[in-house]
């Protein structure tokens, strides 16, 4: 499935950086994977709190 987003200044940086020399070798798309599966862990954590009050 293939998704367009829209390219923050801080999303060009990160692509800038794990650029490959194609899109197999490219790692944006797993390493911006990655950075969302820690938010939406952070965002659990946090509900977790919020009902233990």
């Amino acid at each position: 499935m293939r998704k367009t987003i829209y390219m923050s200044a801080t999303l060009a940086r990160l692509a800038e950086k794990t650029r490959g020399d194609s899109r197999r070798t490219s790692g944006f798309s797993r390493r911006l994977g990655e950075i969302v599966e820690r938010y939406q862990i952070m965002l659990d954590i946090d509900w977790q709190e919020r009902l233990s009050r």
